[in-house]
């Protein structure tokens, strides 16, 4: 089920600034990917486990960190500092 989600200009890109000079979207990495000194790709793991698509996550999890069960034991959690969501309803990482 879709939801229709506000733009948020404070946050958000719009549609429009996510296009080059081609009319082609260009990937855009949130500010959590950003802020995780390995890149993990938090909001495609975090999509996927909402899905129930467990397996396709722990692929997403382990593309760019083949150890990721053991920094996840260590990790100080940077992603959360930078998360869109900290304001509203808190990290979700």
């Amino acid at each position: 089920m879709a939801t229709e989600r506000p733009h948020n200009p404070d946050v958000l890109q719009s549609p429009e600034e996510l296009l080059d000079d081609t009319g082609d979207i260009h990937f855009v990495p949130a500010p959590c990917q950003t802020g995780c000194p390995i890149g993990t790709d938090a909001p495609s793991y975090i999509a996927l486990i909402w899905e129930d698509r467990l397996e396709e996550a722990f692929e997403a999890i382990t593309a760019t960190n083949p150890f990721s069960s053991s920094c996840a034991r260590i990790c100080a959690a940077p992603c959360e500092t930078v998360c869109r969501r900290a304001e509203s309803d808190g990290p979700i990482a």
